[in-house]
């Protein structure tokens, strides 16, 4: 049996949660917390479900637990698709809305552990688009979408740290802290960087530094 971390803000969320998993799955708790990574290893868990309250708007929480291999799927209330995106580009399998747990959570639950990607159905739809366009380019753009080492090698060393700080789940306002830069200065990079590496926003960007970890 596949065992899953459920880490919510309260113990009544956690519960909830649990009742629509403990019929098929090892279910663990780990309530008002997320799981540390030792605790995590030691009960073999597969996968977690995080209440988006524990992170504090920041995904960068989850990297460790995303280095072990930890499956992670998210779970927020109204989220805009940014912060979504952030998800994925920290490692993330998914995002799940609170509203929808009743309805898609053992759904949510069986993609991720197969290793399949669950987003909402607004941004798969941008997630078509964007990869019909990508093979819209033809061969010789996909060899440069595919390609890690030539596209980041066309970076300046600041937006690579700022490619850098996206992978590890940061905010716009988290990274301008960290560089000592502003907020608009961070978008600039951002745009300078689509255009090197030929995406066209935070989910291609969330795409390309999947494919080729």
């Amino acid at each position: 049996m596949v065992n899953i971390l459920i880490s919510a803000a309260n113990r009544h969320t956690a519960d909830q949660w649990t009742a629509h998993l403990a019929a098929e799955y090892g279910v663990l708790i780990a309530s008002d917390h997320l799981p540390s990574v030792d605790f995590v290893q030691k009960e073999q868990a597969e996968m977690a479900i995080v209440d988006g309250e524990l992170l504090a708007g920041e995904s960068s929480a989850l990297t460790p637990l995303i280095r072990i291999g930890l499956k992670i799927l998210v779970i927020g209330k109204n989220w805009p698709a940014e912060k979504q995106i952030d998800l994925l580009i920290a490692g993330c399998y998914g995002y799940c809305e609170r509203d929808a747990v009743a309805e898609v959570l053992p759904k949510a639950v069986s993609s991720v552990i197969k290793g399949d990607i669950w987003i909402p159905r607004q941004l798969i739809s941008k997630v078509i688009g964007m990869l019909a366009t990508l093979s819209s380019r033809g061969n010789q753009a996909n060899t440069r979408y595919r390609n890690k080492k030539k596209n980041l090698d066309l970076l300046t060393q600041r937006e690579t740290d700022v490619v850098k700080m996206l992978g590890e789940g940061l905010s716009n306002k988290s990274i301008a802290s960290m560089l000592n830069i502003s907020e608009r200065t961070v978008k600039a990079h951002l745009t300078s960087i689509f255009q090197k590496l030929e995406v066209e926003d935070r989910l291609q960007l969330a795409l390309l530094l999947k494919d080729n970890n």
